[in-house]
């Protein structure tokens, strides 16, 4: 799974050949986001297989496999 959290911190993930801004499920107005307090930052993990990341959300885990990452393209 290709993750990316786009520049403005909204939270988008990959279907097919775009990617596309995922809503948040608890408030649907809203667009998921480090906006909430819930939104963890991406995290590597590594083990003897390779690397993976993954991100926390409020109802979620979400994973990138092996040779996928979590792009992160706000500015530091």
């Amino acid at each position: 799974m290709n993750i990316k959290i786009n520049r403005c911190g909204k939270l988008e993930i990959e279907r097919g050949v775009i990617f596309k801004t995922q809503r948040c499920p608890n408030i649907k107005e809203y667009e998921c986001g480090d906006w909430c307090p819930l939104f963890g930052e991406p995290e590597t993990h590594k083990n003897e297989e390779g690397e993976w990341d993954t991100l926390y959300l409020c109802k979620a885990v979400l994973s990138a496999g092996y040779g996928e990452k979590i792009i992160d393209e706000r500015k530091k």
